[in-house]
């Protein structure tokens, strides 16, 4: 019995003095359980609290815990970082309220009145643009942008497969017009949306007009219009005779019944070249053409026999043009008299009742090159015949339905209105017996000058 209480632990025991008064020292403070049973020897993990519920009074002082130093230094790194985050986030709200500001003088700038509906509808360009630029940044991330901006992420990604889609399709666009400007290099837009319909939806592109010219603007390919002066090439002040203008309000229906002509100068660094423009006015057609050195209406001849050849035997129209020399001399007159045309021309307001040949005029000045200075008059004649091959051919005319010249001009109708043929068969009959009194003689000639509009 004896043996056994032996190798009995002996129990510590500690008198009621020292229990107090050790209670005493951990409800003072200064040191937490810890500290004060390493102090006196205490053992057991819980003796020393089980002393303070049994003889203390419920009230404990402050305890000083006395830091190690790697953990005073931790505590130092952590301070420092703190200071520096309160201060990053100083920054990022100022950061934010100038671009607020920003925003805001930017809508009132692009006159845009509510700044919150702009927000709302520009917010998935917005979010595309903060992962894409600023996806590097902590915090930026898919997820997180899509719950600022109050979308899903499946919106996200379906959004950005079809904005991708879209760069596809404008990488196209591009394409075609820049194939297209080499050979028209004025070309209208709408014109050139027209003509790549057919490519676009081969392809699988369904670009409409407006987004088409958001393209062409993005990449700088619409047109600045060109502003020039144009040297006078009409001499209305003359002694010759004129015609009154039978095409006033009169609604062309077909091919070959009235044709408008007008003269417009070139500029070359060899001088002035004269280019004589016979139009077709139904299909818009140049159906004769010359360019001249001189304003001689030799010129206009030239271009009116051009005309002729390719005229079918029934075929009667009405010529129209102003009053200048080259139109009212006796040779031209005579050659239309010959062929059975009917003489038309302006009356007062020439520019505007010949309205379809002054815009001829400037169609291939503004779309062909032709308004510029030009080094050699060989070149410049090169630029005639490509302009206008390419303008009947090639390019969609607006007021045809956007089909071309040439295929609007071949679609002769085969039958003419009793009115119209009573109208050339008096004409006809005038002008046979006038030019039998004509004599032709020399034409009047005109000096350009830089400073007078056409």
């Amino acid at each position: 019995m004896q043996t056994t209480t032996s190798k009995r632990r002996e129990e510590i025991r500690y008198s009621e003095a020292f229990k107090l008064e050790v209670v005493r020292e951990v409800e003072a403070g200064g040191l937490a359980f810890d500290g004060v049973s390493q102090k006196y020897g205490i053992q057991g993990s819980t003796t020393l609290s089980n002393w303070v519920r049994k003889y203390g009074n419920g009230i404990r002082g402050k305890v000083t815990r006395v830091e190690k130093p790697d953990e005073m230094n931790e505590l130092k790194r952590l301070k420092t970082r703190v200071r520096q985050l309160e201060s990053a986030l100083a920054d990022a709200n100022i950061d934010a309220a100038l671009e607020r500001a920003y925003t805001r003088l930017a809508c009132q700038r692009a006159g845009i009145a509510d700044v919150a509906e702009f927000k709302k509808k520009s917010r998935w360009p917005a979010g595309h643009e903060a992962v894409a630029l600023e996806g590097e940044c902590f915090g930026v991330t898919v997820s997180a942008v899509c719950r600022q901006l109050g979308i899903t992420r499946q919106n996200y990604y379906a959004r950005r497969k079809a904005r991708q889609r879209q760069q596809v399709d404008a990488g196209l666009v591009v394409a075609l017009v820049v194939a297209e400007r080499q050979l028209q290099p004025r070309l209208g837009s709408r014109k050139l949306h027209f003509m790549f319909q057919p490519k676009m939806v081969a392809a699988g592109v369904g670009l409409g007009r407006d987004r088409f010219l958001e393209v062409l603007r993005a990449h700088e390919l619409l047109l600045e219009p060109k502003l020039t002066e144009y040297p006078c090439t009409t001499n209305s002040q003359h002694c010759l005779p004129v015609f009154t203008n039978q095409i006033k309000d009169r609604v062309v229906s077909q091919p070959n019944e009235v044709w408008v002509s007008d003269l417009t100068y070139l500029r070359t660094d060899e001088g002035f070249l004269y280019l004589s423009l016979v139009t077709d006015k139904y299909s818009r057609k140049v159906v004769g053409y010359h360019c001249g050195d001189t304003l001689e209406a030799e010129g206009c001849i030239q271009a009116l026999g051009m005309a002729l050849k390719d005229l079918p035997a029934r075929s009667h129209p009405i010529h129209h043009s102003d009053q200048g020399s080259q139109y009212c001399c006796h040779a031209y007159v005579n050659a239309l008299a010959v062929r059975g045309l009917t003489i038309s021309m302006t009356e007062r307001d020439h520019c505007a009742e010949n309205a379809l040949a002054e815009r001829m005029n400037g169609i291939l000045k503004s779309e062909y090159g032709l308004g510029q200075k030009i080094k050699t008059k060989v070149q410049a004649r090169q630029l005639v015949d490509q302009g206008v091959q390419l303008y009947n051919d090639r390019r969609p005319h607006t007021a045809l339905d956007y089909r071309t010249p040439a295929a609007v001009h071949n679609l002769r109708g085969s039958t003419r209105s009793c009115a119209a043929s009573r109208l050339r068969s008096g004409s006809q009959t005038r002008l046979r017996s006038a030019a039998k009194r004509r004599n032709p003689t020399a034409t009047i000639k005109t000096t350009p000058h830089d400073n007078v509009t056409n």
